[in-house]
């Protein structure tokens, strides 16, 4: 039988979470995620990129209805969360090169510093994280070279890396984004609020804790519809 002290720290978590730049939801799951971790003795945190707009551009915005269903939702989960979690106006970009940049980042140690800046500056300040001179700016407030990065963006250096990622996911079955996975056995799909994600969380620990082989019920939160599934190998 696990203990609750087990259930804090016995269990690592590593997390590995699809998300796009651009994705309100994924900006919130991110938050969510780090700010649950901290209660829950820490996890590994590692943020995989997800084209979910391929074929934006620039200054497109999605449709009126889309607004309200994002901000009515958004508003549910950050009532759950420390003051200064905030979004302005929702910009559609293409997002290729904030996640090529997200690759360029994590070759020099910096990927989960590089993900903050890169969803607050799209989010909080409003700034158009598919341009090339607003990349450079944030990626030397990340200590990285501007003259480098703005070769590596140029040229492409972080394609495949961003390919690859994507190929992932669609290995996976991920048809659209936040996605998540814990320990490489359970699935969590859509974003959840603090309190539903540490339930989740905790669920998956204790579960591997006490070795358990069987299915784990599915969990949803009532914000989108969220949910936690054991991964099962069907051999």
């Amino acid at each position: 039988m696990a203990t609750a002290n087990s259930l804090d720290e016995g269990v690592p978590l590593r997390i590995e979470m699809w998300g796009d730049i651009q994705c309100l939801w994924c900006y919130v799951q991110r938050e969510v995620l780090k700010l649950v971790a901290i209660g829950m003795g820490g996890a590994e945190i590692k943020f995989r990129t997800y084209s979910q707009f391929p074929h934006v551009h620039t200054g497109d915005s999605p449709p009126d209805d889309c607004f309200k269903e994002y901000h009515d939702a958004f508003g549910k989960v950050v009532a759950e969360m420390p003051p200064g979690y905030d979004c302005t106006e929702l910009q559609r970009t293409d997002s290729q090169k904030a996640h090529e940049l997200v690759h360029f980042a994590s070759a020099r140690g910096r990927a989960a510093e590089m993900v903050d800046r890169l969803f607050r500056a799209h989010f909080v300040d409003g700034l158009d994280v598919g341009e090339l001179e607003t990349l450079v700016v944030i990626a030397a407030q990340c200590d990285l070279d501007r003259n480098e990065v703005t070769v590596a963006l140029q040229q492409g250096w972080c394609t495949a890396e961003v390919e690859q990622d994507n190929h992932l996911a669609y290995l996976l079955g991920v048809s659209g984004v936040p996605y998540a996975t814990i320990n490489g056995r359970y699935r969590l799909r859509g974003v959840c609020t603090p309190n539903a994600m540490r339930e989740a969380l905790a669920g998956a620990r204790r579960s591997m804790a006490e070795g358990e082989s069987r299915d784990m019920e599915s969990l949803r939160d009532p914000v989108m519809g969220s949910r936690l599934t054991r991964e099962v190998d069907r051999g």
